[in-house]
């Protein structure tokens, strides 16, 4: 039985289906609990690092390998050496604190205060979260939050042509579809990844899971030529010439940002062996650019909308899921090309963040709960 890949999805639902028809009440209570990683013990691993050694939590930010981290200091005496990241180096990935309103989020950035300093928010795509690792224009790690190295291992490095040599950056995977405007599920990376590596032609249908469709019955698997592989870069860590990056502010690293990431011919550029119909790109989250290119029968409005701002993880500080009231982006909500719209914005005031919260939960809506997650992240 396979819990990865097409046909994935109905195999883990056959294994929930079991396990709650067998399992007490309480054993249901603890296995929801694991599952959403609901195990709060009131320790935190940073409070345990912090005990153990006053260069833990450095060493771990720059190396998930935490074995590695307790016996390099084990020598309350021994200080660390490295405190900056480089190619190569398991980076933690800075996470967002959760919070359950609008008014929660701005207190949280605004420290209290009626006008807060300014803060980007942005709209997080549904992606496989990746921080790339290129060097010497070769890619050497493509690391994932819980610290697992994709590189070659499940053919992610089909999108090396089009990253940036000698940098790391920050982002998601995802796929975009073309034809539909819209992006694909979460779950349909993986077949779309290895339809590239196979050198899927034009015309041939990249099956995926028929659960993927968000329970829109118009919903069927795309063909090669309607997709991209698109890496989302919000933030880069460290590129040549400016080192490690840090411990620099938001606004310059979206500057290197800005520069390292080339912009990309309006079909993509060729992923996989020649001939291979998917195409792929970087793409800056940047303040108040869009995302992506029209789609060819877009009409061009869904951009709409001023001023800018962007959002980078490694500043994230908190993420909403609540519902609510508008603003001014009210005519971006039916747009109908989400990834042309501007998704990141700056802003001093708690409305900003309700916009965006719409704006994300309008389009999760229109795409039958798939392609964006419900969240507005704000960094400061």
């Amino acid at each position: 039985m396979s819990l990865s890949g097409p046909g994935s999805a109905k195999e883990k639902a056959m294994l929930m289906r079991w396990a709650i028809s067998n399992m007490s009440p309480r054993q249901c209570k603890w296995l929801v609990k694991i599952i959403l990683r609901d195990l709060k013990v009131g320790l935190s691993v940073e409070r345990v690092l912090r005990d153990y050694h006053p260069d833990a939590n450095k060493s771990f930010n720059i190396n998930q390998d935490l074995e590695k981290v307790v016996n390099d200091l084990a020598d309350p005496s021994t200080r660390l050496i490295k405190d900056v990241a480089h190619p190569g180096d398991t980076i933690r990935h800075q996470l967002c604190d959760r919070k359950d309103s609008v008014d929660a989020v701005f207190a949280a950035v605004s420290g209290g205060r009626a006008v807060s300093p300014p803060f980007v928010v942005e709209i997080k795509v549904d992606g496989e979260r990746i921080a790339v690792h290129m060097k010497g224009g070769k890619l050497i790690a493509m690391t994932s939050r819980q610290g697992f190295d994709h590189h070659s291992k499940s053919n992610y490095d089909v999108i090396t042509p089009v990253i940036p040599p000698d940098i790391i950056l920050d982002g998601e995977m995802i796929v975009w579809n073309k034809r539909r405007c819209q992006f694909e599920p979460f779950g349909s990376l993986k077949a779309v990844v290895n339809a590239a590596r196979n050198g899927a032609k034009g015309g041939a249908r990249i099956e995926t899971d028929s659960r993927m469709g968000g329970g829109d019955p118009s919903w069927d698997c795309p063909n090669a030529e309607d997709v991209e592989i698109v890496f989302v870069a919000f933030d880069v860590l460290y590129q040549t010439g400016a080192g490690s990056v840090t411990h620099e502010p938001l606004h310059k690293r979206h500057d290197l940002l800005r520069t390292a990431v080339r912009a990309a011919p309006p079909e993509g550029y060729p992923l996989g062996p020649p001939g291979c119909a998917i195409r792929g790109r970087v793409a800056a989250l940047l303040p108040g650019q869009p995302l992506l290119p029209p789609c060819a029968d877009s009409d061009g409005g869904a951009s709409a909308g001023g001023g800018g701002g962007g959002g980078g993880a490694a500043n994230a500080a908190a993420a909403t899921s609540a519902g609510g009231g508008g603003g001014g982006y009210h005519r971006d909500l039916d747009a109908s090309d989400p990834g042309s719209r501007i998704l990141s914005r700056v802003g001093t005031n708690k409305e900003l963040i309700q916009e965006m919260y719409d704006l994300a939960l309008a389009n999760n809506v229109r795409q039958g709960g798939s392609g964006t997650d419900v969240q507005a992240l704000v960094g400061v």
